[in-house]
This record gives C-alpha cells, structure tokens and sequence, in this order.
C-alpha cells in the first residue's frame, strides 16, 4: 500500500474513534501503519483493538531500531514490563545506531551504571585544555 492510500489526520481520528469500531478493522489499520513505518498510529489502532500480537511485533521491532519511546507505548498497550535483557537489547541496538539518550534510558531502566557513565562521556565529553609545554608565557601571567 503506497503511503498516499493512508488516510489523513481527521481521518484516523474518525477511525480510532468511531463508536461501532471493529476489532478487525482497527486491526487491519494498524498493520498498515506498521508496514509504511507509522509506528504511533500502529500503536494506537493495534492498542484499541486489543491485538496483543500486533503490539507484540511492535515491541520487537521497537528493540532493533533502538527507540525507547515507542517501545514503552508497546509495553502500556500489552500492559506488561520489559525483561533486564530487553532493556540490555534495546540499549545495545541504540548505542549502535547512535541513538545516544535511548541508550542512556535503557540503561538506566537495569541499574546498569557502567554502562550510562560511558555514554554520559560521548554525550558530554571533557575537554581539557592544557597548554603545550613549549608554549611561552604571557608577562602579566603567574607560574
């Protein structure tokens, strides 16, 4: 399904919140939100219709592409916490893609203080300046 077959904003919204909704078809939406990579609106349809294996393949894909965030969405929706090693996993992944904060939270979710004190040092590196040995020195200056 191209992306221009989705529907717009006031269109979802209609959707969602329709009073005689369908669990399949709310279904049915939100695996197209998850197939053109619409991730919240997926969450939101697949939450609505109380489809736990749709949140399930969300939650998974939320661990490979590192996103805390809507990981947690996942996790709200299913109504469950996440495994140590899922949190392990997902700071993993987003330390790899650069995803520096994301990691950092996952981390942060284990205790894992090792772990956050070497991300805090690429997020906010010392830089120490000190001046070359050779370096002459100012009149006014004190040594």
């Amino acid at each position: 399904m191209a992306k221009t077959d989705m529907p717009t904003y006031k269109q979802k919204q209609a959707l969602l919140f329709k009073p005689d909704a369908k669990p399949a078809e709310l279904r049915s939406w939100g695996r197209r939100f998850l197939e053109n990579g619409w991730i919240r609106d997926a969450i939101l349809f697949l939450q609505k219709a109380e489809d736990r294996e749709g949140l399930a393949s969300v939650r998974k894909l939320m661990i490979e592409e590192g996103d805390v965030f809507l990981f947690r969405q996942a996790l709200l929706g299913l109504d469950e916490t996440a495994s140590e090693d899922e949190w392990r996993q997902l700071g993993d992944r987003a330390m790899t893609l650069g995803k520096l904060q994301f990691a950092r939270e996952a981390y942060r979710m284990i205790g894992d203080r090792k772990s956050i004190d070497k991300i805090d040092k690429l997020i906010n590196p010392q830089v120490e300046e000190e001046a070359p040995a050779d370096s002459p020195v100012d009149e006014g200056q004190e040594t």
